[in-house]
């Protein structure tokens, strides 16, 4: 039980980190930065909370751009 913990709050702790980098980049408040990615989850049908699912859309958009 105390691993789960831990486990959940090392990755609540980086989740916070690279949402706090990711707005940065894209010079969004870090808010708009979730709000866009629920508005792509609702358009996808899809939570983004899976691995699984970044991968094959992070393909996608690899394949789109070359395209």
């Amino acid at each position: 039980h105390c691993q789960n913990v831990q486990a959940m709050r090392i990755f609540t702790f980086f989740m916070s980190e690279i949402s706090d980098f990711l707005a940065k980049e894209l010079y969004l408040h870090r808010n708009t930065l979730f709000y866009r990615i629920k508005k792509i989850e609702s358009i996808l049908g899809c939570s983004l909370d899976r691995e699984g699912k970044l991968i094959e859309l992070g393909a996608a958009i690899r394949l789109y751009e070359v395209m």
